[in-house]
């Protein structure tokens, strides 16, 4: 990780109410591929919120955490992981 000072101007654009989805990963066993129960979540308050709503529902499960960002328009979206790993990803 590297570390910079940044100034205190506010940035030009600003998404006050992101989307968010998280990713349940789970499997049956290591013999098995990983399950994927994903959601989308709205109007949250905070990503306080978010992380609370996916620690409540997680029930062991790993998970993932993302921003929803529209890039252009509105067909195009980019995740922006907040939080977690995708274990089919190799580290």
């Amino acid at each position: 990780m590297i570390e910079r000072q940044t100034e205190h101007s506010e940035e030009m654009e600003r998404i006050n109410s992101p989307h968010y989805r998280v990713n349940f990963w789970s499997r049956q066993s290591e013999e098995f591929g990983w399950n994927l129960d994903a959601y989308l979540l709205d109007d949250a308050l905070s990503i306080n919120e978010v992380l609370t709503w996916a620690v409540l529902r997680a029930d062991g499960r790993s998970y993932e955490v993302f921003a929803v960002i529209t890039v252009g328009s509105t067909d195009e979206t980019m995740l922006v992981r907040l939080v977690g790993t995708n274990p089919n990803r190799s580290v």
